[in-house]
C-alpha cells in the first residue's frame, strides 16, 4: 500500500495541469460556499447584514487588551 501511488495511473490519463485546475477550482468552490453560508445564516428574515455585524458578538466576548 505504501510502495505504490495511486496518481501514478490516473496521471498518465489526465493531465498533470487538469488535475491541478481541478484541485483549486474545489478548493475556491469550498471557501465561497463557506463565506456564502456565514452570510446566508447571518440574515434574518428580509435583513442583510454584514460580517461585522455577523462577527460583532465573538467580539465582545473577546478580553480587551489591558494597556
Amino acid at each position: 500500500m505504501l510502495t505504490s501511488n495511486p496518481f501514478a495511473q490516473l496521471s498518465a490519463t489526465i493531465s498533470p495541469g487538469v488535475m491541478q485546475t481541478y484541485v483549486i477550482l474545489m478548493l475556491l468552490l469550498v471557501v465561497g460556499g463557506t463565506l456564502y453560508d456565514v452570510w446566508h445564516k447571518g440574515r434574518k428574515a428580509g435583513e442583510r447584514r454584514s460580517l461585522a455585524v455577523t462577527w460583532r458578538p465573538w467580539r465582545s466576548r473577546r478580553p480587551s487588551p489591558k494597556c
